[in-house]
């Protein structure tokens, strides 16, 4: 491994770091910090795991701010699809052909429902 760890350093773990005896050291998805140079703070608190370095470091872990930049990439690239959407819903209804409101319902108001369950389905 080229980088060392160096106290303080922060990385996320991406997939399960396994040990030979099967128990998981180290879970995906959550964050580990560097007590000690050369170390990470384990799943049961041993802030002495030195790593192994005959694996490849960067198979297993991420430096948190490059993992939350890419889920922040991933988030913007989802909701500019859902934009897109949305935007294509807006030009549909301009163009609605309104002897269809009888059969299918005012195209604002089915807009303004869907685009709500998409709030809800994000969060907001």
């Amino acid at each position: 491994m080229k980088e060392k760890i160096k106290k303080g350093d922060k990385f996320v773990c991406i997939k399960d770091y396994v040990m030979e005896d099967g128990v998981i050291e180290f879970s995906k998805g959550v964050e580990y910090l560097s007590e000690k140079d050369g170390c990470l703070t384990d799943d049961h608190g041993d802030p002495d795991h030195q790593m192994n370095l005959e694996i490849n470091f960067f198979d297993f872990f991420t430096h948190t701010d490059k993992f939350k930049i890419e889920n922040l990439e991933r988030r913007i690239e989802l909701l500019e699809n859902k934009l897109e959407v949305a935007e294509k819903a807006l030009h549909d209804i301009e163009q609605w052909d309104d002897d269809l409101d009888d059969e299918w319902g005012d195209p604002g108001r089915r807009a303004s429902i869907a685009l709500q369950k998409n709030l809800i389905t994000d969060g907001f």
